[in-house]
Formats: C-alpha cells, sequence, structure tokens
C-alpha cells in the first residue's frame, strides 16, 4: 500500500472507529481556522482528491488524536513521490 493510501486509510478508519462524522469534523477545523469541506474530505478519503493540505493534515490529526509525525511522514514521502 502506497503512503497515500495508508493516510487515507488511518484518517478514514480512526474518523469512523470514533464516530466523528465529516461534517463535525469540517466544522472543527473552521473553529482552528482551517476552510476545509466536507466534501473536500469526502474526496480525500476517497481517492479523488490526490493530496491534502500540510495545514489539513494538522488540523485533522489532532481532531483525531493522530501522531501528527507520523502522519507528516506519510504526507512528505506523498508528495515527494507526485
Amino acid at each position: 500500500m502506497e503512503d497515500k493510501e495508508k493516510l487515507r486509510k488511518i484518517i478514514r478508519d480512526t474518523r469512523l472507529q470514533k464516530n466523528i462524522a465529516r461534517d463535525k469534523i469540517s466544522e472543527l477545523l473552521k473553529q482552528k481556522g482551517i476552510k476545509y469541506a466536507e466534501s473536500s474530505l469526502s474526496r480525500y478519503e476517497n481517492g479523488i482528491t490526490e493530496s491534502i493540505k500540510a495545514e489539513v493534515l494538522k488540523g485533522i490529526s489532532e481532531i483525531l488524536g493522530l501522531n501528527l509525525v507520523e502522519m507528516y511522514k506519510f504526507w512528505f514521502t506523498h508528495m515527494l513521490n507526485k
């Protein structure tokens, strides 16, 4: 599995495990000053959108309680291989 797919899977699986809807993630990101629509998260999780901005990844990681360093490793590797 490629890093970009691992990152998507971790975000989606963790979000589902914690029972947090995409619109709730979008709302919480907005509270952090990050604009990211529920539809954008859906497209990212489903592989329609290839990449995610670092600030969005940071916000999602904080909301879901994910290890930011690990998430950035997957993100950085993906960005280098684009």
